[in-house]
């Protein structure tokens, strides 16, 4: 099957992605694309962070025991990775190969925007985060967050983490 989208094709290759044995695919949070062609995938299993190369080769996994909810991906020009961990209310950086740059947000704590258990609306719009969704840079190297879920906003960050601003 291929799919035609503006000037790109896309095609489903059966079999892509080979796991070692005992490994599952499970819930996919996000996948992005590094400046060497490798194929990065941000899961909600026991391995959450792959790296394939073009053909589907594993070529190393990390992140045991960090992440609660994948998320959100953004692969910096430097290959540095930005993910969303949506639960726990946290974005971290990491240089491509698993060593922890910086996070941004307080582990398990959540802004108030009025959603609760009980109100499921959101309110207000709160701080960084409640529930944040994606993540993305601009070219100078600020980065963007998408508070979603039960947040109404967009929160602006320098290149080292310091939030600017939010609207």
């Amino acid at each position: 099957m291929a799919i035609q989208v503006g000037e790109r094709q896309y095609e489903l290759v059966e079999g892509w992605g080979q796991l070692p044995a005992g490994w599952a695919w499970g819930q996919v949070g996000a996948v992005g694309v590094d400046s060497k062609d490798m194929v990065h995938v941000f899961t909600r299993t026991d391995h959450p962070y792959m790296i394939f190369d073009k053909g589907g080769n594993l070529v190393h996994s990390w992140g045991y025991g960090i992440f609660e909810d994948a998320h959100g991906i953004c692969i910096a020009p430097d290959d540095s990775v930005y993910l969303v961990d949506r639960v726990p209310q946290m974005i971290l950086k990491f240089t491509n190969d698993g060593r922890h740059l910086f996070s941004v947000g307080k582990r398990g704590w959540h802004s108030d925007t009025g959603f609760t258990d009980d109100n499921k609306s959101v309110t207000h719009a709160g701080p960084p985060f409640h529930h944040p969704t994606d993540v993305s840079m601009s070219a100078s190297g600020e980065f963007y967050v998408s508070d979603g879920y039960r947040n109404c906003r967009v929160h602006k960050y320098s290149a080292d983490g310091q939030l600017l601003f939010s609207w």
